[in-house]
This record gives structure tokens, sequence and C-alpha cells, in this order.
């Protein structure tokens, strides 16, 4: 299930913080698809939330009040020619599976989240822990995908040999993932070129891009796509900036063929 972005260039999930005003802003800059949330999406990974909720921004949405939630937020969002994505928690998939089905025809994409590492999350199997059990993540991402198209965020250093081609085979659209190097203030290069020399999944790339020269590193070492979140909290001229930028432009062209509906993603 194909997606068309007029560029490649998301703004990425911020708990607490990427609600629909704020996607809208980011959209409006110029991303050419804003993420939602992230949003949690059953029992447990509600109640991690809230204990998470205690020290620093979060969406304490009820699971039952989400459906109408999101298409608010969404509705909010939407620009023209903007993909809307919504971030979801999920410990359990069958729950997962009815909010995804609910989400149709409310946002384009959804984003399954391997990515938090809050312990209250990894505890009930969400975020992180989702990649101690691979299977579950799989058959998820299976379950979504029947809907909608799936992405999964991820931390990269995290992810285990052979999950790549594993979420390839049940159907994700891209592996988002966000590459911090502990220590260092600039995402792990290695990792991005030893992810997408393993697998034919389209790789976003996320950490640390802040303006055009670390957006145009992101695609010169493989990834397909690259998303932005903190630097947005000061602002939205970053995105305005690689957006109109001719050798981002171009870069773009090298990175995914632009075809007559724009930038083909799956």
């Amino acid at each position: 299930m194909p997606i068309f972005l007029k560029n490649l260039l998301i703004q990425s999930a911020m708990a607490g913080w990427s609600d629909g005003r704020f996607c809208r802003a980011a959209a409006e800059a110029g991303a050419a698809m804003v993420t939602l949330g992230g949003y949690n999406a059953d029992g447990p990974t509600h109640r991690a939330g809230l204990h998470v909720g205690k020290k620093r921004r979060e969406f304490p949405i009820r699971p039952s009040a989400l459906p109408e939630h999101i298409r608010k937020e969404a509705d909010v969002a939407r620009a023209d020619g903007v993909a809307i994505c919504v971030n979801l928690r999920f410990a359990a998939p069958r729950e997962l599976a009815k909010l995804c089905r609910r989400l149709v025809g409310t946002v384009d994409v959804i984003e399954l989240n391997a990515h938090c590492r809050q312990q209250e999350f990894v505890e009930v199997g969400a975020g992180e822990g989702l990649l101690s059990r691979p299977g579950v993540l799989a058959r998820a991402v299976s379950a979504s995908s029947r809907y909608l198209p799936t992405l999964v965020k991820a931390r990269a250093m995290c992810i285990p040999p052979g999950l790549p081609s594993q979420l390839e085979d049940s159907g994700a659209l891209a592996l988002h993932l966000d590459l911090m190097k502990p220590g260092h203030p600039g995402p792990d290069i290695r990792l991005l070129r030893q992810t997408t020399s393993s697998t034919d999944l389209p790789i976003i790339g996320n950490n640390s891009v802040t303006d055009e020269e670390s957006f145009l590193r992101m695609l010169s070492n493989g990834a397909t796509m690259a998303s932005m979140a903190r630097v947005l909290l000061h602002g939205f001229g970053p995105i305005r900036a690689i957006v109109s930028s001719r050798r981002c432009v171009a870069a773009m062209a090298r990175a995914l063929p632009l075809t007559s509906r724009g930038f083909r993603l799956g």
C-alpha cells in the first residue's frame, strides 16, 4: 500500500508536543508527512504513560477515546498535499488492530512505536520492549498493514539482527531509525550504512537532523528519507530551509525517483 509524498522530510512524533496544531505548523512549513502522538493504544501502555507523565509531557488520552481524539487532531493537522501519520505505543497487538481499523479514513499512515525506552513502557512489553519480542512486533505490523500503510520506529543500536527483513516480510512500509550514538552529538552513520546494506526496506533517518547539511548527510549515507524532531520546538524554519534548498531538492530526486504523483514510498 504505497503512499506518495511531495518531498522526503518528515516531522517526527514527540509525546506531549506533536498535537494537531504542532503538526499543522510543520505541514505549513513544508514537511511532506507529519506525525501525531505518540499515543497509548491499550490499557497497559495507558497506565505506563500516566506514570511517565509525572516526569515529562505525555498525551494522557484513554484508549477508548483515541479514535475520536485522533480524528479531531488529524483534522487540525491536515494541509494540502501532506500525509498524516500517527505514532502508537502498544503491548497488545489485538487492541492495536482494533484501533487501526477505526483510523481508516482518519490518518494516512500508522507508525508503530518500538522506540520509547522508559522503564514503564518496556516493563509492559511496549516501546523498546517490543525489540525483545520481534515475533509480536512482526505480527502487529501485519495486522496494522491490513488497514493502513505501516512504519516502525526503533532505536538503531537496539535492533536485533534480521529484524528489518522480518518487518519487510510482514508488510512494513519503512523503518524509522533513531540513529543516536551514546556520548556523541550526531547520528551513528556506521549503523545507518550497516542497516541499509542489510535490507531493501526504506529507511527514514532520525537524530540530529537540524539543517541542510545534516539532512544531506542522511540521504548521502543511504537513508531514503529523514525526519526532524526536537529542533522544531524552537520553530519551523529548519523545515523551510531544507525544502527550499536546491541541493536538498536534487538529493531527494537521487534518493527516490519522483513520479507524477510525488515521491513514491512503498
